[in-house]
């Protein structure tokens, strides 16, 4: 939808088609702005990132390397499974493999539909 769009669906759900609105086109037009700002601040994506392993982990580090900023942490995987002595890459073992299996299946309960 077009600025436009908005501004006409907005004045209709205030009006109901019958009153003239007492806003101007450009007055909705700032609020919708101001609106979409505020939301901004909310708005994240989900990346995948791997870090060297650490007892502390630096994210500073990774927001520089990946140019990301990071809002948050959901989930941090072992490089090696509990139990496990193997340290190949790339199979079912490997948890960043695993974390993007799941991310694409929805199995963390992401909406991937939109």
């Amino acid at each position: 939808m077009e600025l436009k769009d908005y501004v006409e669906q907005i004045k209709f759900q205030l009006t109901g088609g019958i009153l003239e609105s007492e806003l101007k086109d450009k007055d909705i037009e700032k609020i919708i702005s101001f609106a979409l700002k505020e939301l901004n601040r909310y708005y994240d994506s989900t990346s995948l990132v791997t870090a060297e392993g650490a007892s502390c982990i630096d994210l500073t580090k990774l927001q520089k390397e990946n140019n990301i900023k990071i809002s948050s942490v959901s989930n941090v995987y072992r490089t090696n499974p509990v139990g496990s002595t193997s340290t190949t890459t790339g199979g079912t073992s490997d948890p960043m493999f695993v974390a993007q299996w799941n991310f694409a299946n929805n199995y963390y309960g992401y909406n991937t539909n939109n």
